[in-house]
């Protein structure tokens, strides 16, 4: 199949036109021609790489948007990491993405574009969607010059989608393989679409159905209505003339019905520009965040009479009832959305309750709570003058996370005006969050609404989580189906035990996941306990934790298994008697080290003086050995601690200035011998033959200078292989003349051919230190996990020299003392963590301050 995507180009340009850049300068309708972008859609691009391109006006270089691969297939693994396929289909998918790959990297170079370049890639998929949008996508050109003038464009919009990303600062410090994923995801997706079009032939339904899959990627990916633009002569994406585009773009003018409301629908229209604001209102934001006018409900509602709107400073709408009583108030105000900043629901709802530049009179002290991450409220009394006062009913709510509006309803506290208005309020704030529901689809937001199950009655869900221990019974229907035991830990762990005091949750590596606001309690791998919420449909399956009426806590479960539900309920019986198995493993492994720790030490300074150090002795014996199927390498370390008094030490366990040297002789005289000089070699005797003077294998090392300065890697590593498979580590520290040192570690494992021939299951693993990665493959299964490590402040900080001992000041705020020299006088290895590092190259490794 030859694919000649010979009109890519034009989504290139669609694609910048859609960000906020520097004033055009060329001509209207030239290539370079640089029109405004379409309102609303400045945003589309940042989904794509994280939130981290964002939308600019500098005319900084731009920065390139070309990338080094890193050899292997990214986006396909990724995607693939995601789905459940066996091993057969996850091959054969494999084979289809490489394919269509490849398809479209042919057709960037036959129209003169480079592969592993983003622009490119972010320009051929804006087009190809769009054009199909449209239904005038071709898979080739009809004749030479239209095939030119296509190329042409393309030319344009590749070069405003480059400068279009390099011009964003933040783009600059995008990483490679960032850039890759992208470029892949466009590349895959863009052959997907052509061929499943080609395969659609002229069956109008099956192009109907890829035109729509084109137009998800528009208006998810890219984040604009192909409804409101056009393309001029140079083939940009430009937005329609007003004439053109008017009642086409859908939203513009819809009814938003309220959800189980027989009245007249509400209307949302767009809104009017932003109005000069004074100093005291609240930041306006562009006309896309503006509240939208709110139809009233109905203009002979019985309760409100018809309602009357106003446009306040700062954008806010505000809505009153026209058959107030004299002197009654009572109105609703809907504020422009604006950020949530990172916040959650009910953080946001309270600074925004403070900042209310319409306060009516002195407030009290606000009630919020937040019913879910999407909807929080709160009331505020006021204290009017001559003793008059006021409520505030607050109302915050995001459908995306992202943003949110405020809503705020202003009543007599006696509740008769708000009893009376209420179900008018009701579809009000229905008709918003329809509203902007769908202006964060539109705008490429997305929604992000959390659904919140109903809670068993009497519950009153969420608050504080109680740590401790839970017990009740799970029903079948009506029928007992067995008793738990349930323990909560504080540091989010869990055991779970059956009526045989049997521990059923087996990986105690997972815990549980607790949300304060909503109650939803979710166990790991709580599926086979009935213990989870469902995402989709949280009343199927969910999992709540709250207190009953007299305010005792207790976990209430309920699963959909088909024919009946699985209902438990555990209600809390104690405080914990069993350690958390973090505890326990802290707990043994503090065991075992405190084993292997060496204990003839006394304060740093207070041991060997360097006076009293003639040297230190080092061999290194490489060892072969057969590990049962195959041969394996390994090394071992000889050192010999030589004291100015004649006295040799096997072995150097501590720094010399640590060591107790009288403790040691009378614990481990085993260890303690007398040496002296054999002309060029050292001989020692030790205590189970006191007369007989051996000679110690190896050489003399050397100290560090005191303010010794190391430089660059040092490093090791080891193998290991068999008929079965192979592995290595490679390690490492690297030393900077600024004092700063950092630690590395890498690995793996991987099964050879022969194991892979012989049937067994390929298995390969990985690790450094941004996290590790494994996977096993059989002939019907593939398993994949992946961990992610946490920042490096254990593994870097600031290091020292001094004599024989190295200090290591973690940025985490430890401090170790280890033993420390140089092999010999060229300074290009040195012991570091019992072990002999090599330099990684013939350049200098270190200097010193003091010769």
């Amino acid at each position: 199949m030859n694919i000649r995507f010979s009109r890519f180009s034009a989504f290139l340009s669609a694609a910048f036109a859609l960000l906020p850049t520097a004033p055009a300068t060329a001509q209207e309708g030239k290539p370079d021609a640089n029109p405004a972008p379409p309102p609303g859609v400045s945003s589309q691009l940042q989904g794509l790489l994280g939130g981290v391109l964002k939308p600019s006006k500098s005319t900084a270089p731009p920065a390139s948007t070309k990338f080094v691969s890193t050899g292997r297939p990214l986006f396909v693994e990724e995607l693939l990491s995601k789905m459940t396929l066996e091993a057969d289909p996850k091959e054969q998918f494999r084979k289809y993405a490489a394919s269509v790959m490849q398809l479209v990297e042919t057709a960037y170079k036959e129209n003169g574009y480079e592969t592993n370049d983003l622009g490119v890639a972010l320009g051929g998929l804006l087009d190809v969607c769009y054009e199909m949008d449209q239904g005038t996508f071709k898979l080739g050109a009809a004749d030479k010059a239209e095939e030119a003038a296509d190329k042409k464009r393309t030319k344009a919009a590749v070069r405003q989608m480059q400068r279009a990303l390099g011009a964003a600062p933040a783009f600059k410090s995008v990483s490679d393989k960032s850039k890759q994923l992208a470029y892949e995801a466009c590349t895959f997706t863009m052959g997907h679409l052509a061929v499943s079009w080609q395969q659609a032939g002229k069956d109008e339904e099956k192009r109907k159905a890829v035109r729509q899959l084109a137009r998800q990627q528009l208006a998810g990916l890219f984040r604009f209505d192909p409804d409101g633009i056009t393309r001029n002569a140079a083939g940009e994406f430009v937005p329609k003339k007003k004439a053109e585009a008017a009642n086409e773009t859908p939203g513009n003018g819809a009814a938003v019905e309220t959800p189980g409301s027989d009245a007249a629908p509400l209307e949302v229209r767009p809104d009017p520009p932003a109005e000069t604001q004074p100093e005291t209102a609240p930041p306006a934001e562009s006309s896309a965040n503006q509240p939208a006018p709110i139809t009233p409900p109905s203009a002979n509602s019985p309760a409100s009479g018809g309602w009357k709107t106003a446009r306040l400073a700062g954008g806010v709408l505000l809505m009153t009832p026209q058959n107030l009583a004299n002197g009654e108030t009572f109105n609703v105000a809907i504020f422009p959305l604006q950020s949530l900043s990172g916040k959650p629901i009910e953080a946001w709802l309270t600074e925004a309750v403070a900042s209310d530049p319409f306060k009516p009179g002195k407030p009290a002290a606000p009630a919020i709570k937040a019913a879910s991450a999407n909807i929080a409220s709160g009331t505020v009394g006021y204290a009017l003058s001559g003793g008059a006062s006021l409520l505030g009913v607050y109302t915050a709510i995001s459908m995306d996370r992202e943003t949110a509006r405020l809503i705020r309803v202003l009543t007599p506290p006696d509740g008769k005006a708000l009893t009376r208005y209420q179900e008018d309020v009701k579809k009000i704030t229905n008709a918003l969050i329809q509203a902007d529901r769908k202006a964060a689809v539109t705008a490429g937001r997305g929604v992000d609404v959390e659904k919140v199950p109903d809670s068993p009655p009497g519950m009153s869900p969420g608050g504080k989580l109680q740590p401790g221990i839970y017990a009740g019974t799970q029903l079948y229907g009506d029928e007992a189906n067995g008793r738990y035991r349930l323990y909560l830990y504080p540091n989010g762990q869990y055991r779970m035990f059956n009526a045989e005091g049997k521990q059923i949750n087996s990986d105690v590596r997972l815990g549980y996941a607790y949300d304060h606001r909503t109650g939803k309690l979710d166990l790991e791998s709580g599926m086979q306990f009935d213990m989870r919420n469902d995402r989709f449909d949280p009343n199927e399956d969910l999992c709540l934790y709250g207190q009953d009426a007299t305010g005792k806590p207790y976990v209430y479960a309920r699963s959909n298994r088909g024919f009946k539900y699985a209902t438990t309920t555990l209600r809390y019986a104690g405080p914990l008697d069993k350690p958390s198995p973090k505890d326990e493993e802290e707990k043994k492994a503090w065991a075992e080290a405190e084993a292997k720790r060496y204990k003839w030490v006394v304060p740093p300074g207070q041991g060997l003086k360097p006076s009293e150090i003639a040297g230190i002795v080092h061999n290194q014996t490489l060892n072969q050995f057969y590990n049962g199927s195959g041969l394996s390498v390994s090394s071992t370390h000889d050192l010999y601690l030589l004291l100015t008094d004649g006295t040799v030490y096997n072995g150097l366990p501590v720094a010399p200035d640590e060591l107790d040297v009288a403790r040691s002789r009378r614990q481990e005289p085993e260890k303690w011998g007398r040496w002296k000089r054999s002309g060029s070699a050292f001989v020692a005797a030790w205590p189970d033959a006191p007369n007989q003077f051996k000679t110690l294998k190896g050489a003399l090392t050397k100290p560090g200078a005191k303010g010794t300065k190391l430089v660059g890697r040092f490093g090791t590593g080891a193998t290991s292989g068999s008929l079965l498979g192979g592995s290595y580590r490679l390690w490492g520290v690297t030393f900077t003349p600024e004092g700063r040192f950092r630690k590395d570690n890498r690995g793996g494992y991987g099964s050879s051919l022969s194991a892979q021939n012989s049937g067994m299951a390929s298995i390969n693993s990985t690790y450094d230190d941004e996290g590790s990665a494994t996977s096993a493959t059989g002939e019907n299964f593939v398993v994949a996990t992946s961990k992610k490590n946490k920042p490096g402040a254990d593994r870097s900080g600031i290091y020292s020299v001094d004599g024989y001992t190295l200090t290591l000041r973690y940025d985490d705020g430890r401090v170790t003392r280890l033993p420390f020299f140089f092999e010999d006088a060229k300074r290009d290895a040195l012991w570091f963590e019992g072990a002999l590092l090599a330099a990684d190259t013939d350049a200098p490794k270190s200097g010193s301050s003091a010769r």
